[in-house]
């Protein structure tokens, strides 16, 4: 949903899984990073978009309250949990 361009690299937990053992860590746990938006931002977001879609966001992005109403939902990050392999 946000890939940016001035993030030169995104990870799927597979590669990250292993640059992490090439780098001498392992992973402990991955999760999606749930990220908390209002529902006028999410409108804002989605009335860049043509046609209906973004002129229905748009309108509703207009009505009163829609900044105050947070909403949390997983837009692609994750959260990666590692830890230095212990020596053998």
């Amino acid at each position: 949903m946000l890939f940016l361009r001035e993030h030169l690299w995104y990870f799927a937990p597979d590669t990250m899984r292993a640059v992490l053992e090439k780098t001498g860590f392992e992973m402990v746990e991955t999760r999606p990073n749930r990220v908390r938006f209002s529902l006028r931002n999410v409108f804002v977001r989605l009335g860049q978009y043509r046609g209906w879609v973004g002129r229905a966001a748009r309108k509703a992005g207009e009505l009163p309250g829609m900044g105050g109403v947070g909403v949390r939902f997983p837009i692609g990050e994750m959260v990666v949990i590692a830890r230095k392999k212990k020596s053998p």
